[in-house]
């Protein structure tokens, strides 16, 4: 996929899920447990931290230093993200979202075609080649990353609707009503 493509379908991707997000109560995004143990609040809270170290990881593949996620516990690194967020309003977790993704997709726009394809002197843990390009076609649910979350808040509205539970925002107040 081009630079552009990629883009395209990342800013895809955060549109959906900002959709899917104002179409929800903060209560509902603060109690109601969507995936496994994690809310809404807590989904956006993993999303933000994600943005902003894939920022990291850009300057670490283009110097050819071994980003820092290679061996990282993912799991560790979400409930840590989770967990320096909890005591954030949602309103905060939703604006932080928001200037992850926009900082992060401006750095990626810059990158020039060298950098998008350039090929970190190490390769991977799974033996193949890491460049920015590759870091991007991360797919989560046959989707972006945040496509594929995007998915799974659908997916509990559709079960939340079938069981009678309220799911729209009232006014589509805050942040992502913007």
């Amino acid at each position: 996929m081009t630079k552009k493509d990629r883009i395209k379908w990342l800013r895809k991707g955060h549109e959906r899920l900002k959709r899917m997000v104002s179409r929800l109560s903060a209560d509902r995004m603060v109690k109601e447990k969507v995936l496994d143990d994690w809310t809404v609040k807590d989904i956006i809270s993993h999303l933000s931290a994600w943005n902003w170290e894939e920022l990291r990881v850009i300057d670490d593949l283009l110097a050819n230093r071994k980003p820092v996620w290679w061996g990282l516990d993912e799991s560790e690194f979400n409930r840590r993200a989770i967990r320096e967020r909890k005591d954030w309003s949602i309103d905060a977790v939703l604006k932080e979202w928001e200037e992850s993704f926009e900082t992060f997709l401006a750095r990626v726009s810059e990158l020039s075609e060298e950098e998008w394809v350039h090929e970190a002197a190490e390769k991977g843990e799974d033996g193949l080649s890491v460049s920015v390009d590759a870091m991007m076609s991360y797919e989560y649910k046959g989707e972006d990353h945040e496509g594929g979350h995007a998915k799974q808040i659908e997916e509990f509205m559709r079960k939340s609707k079938s069981r009678g539970a309220p799911v729209a925002r009232e006014g589509n107040q805050g942040i992502m009503g913007k």
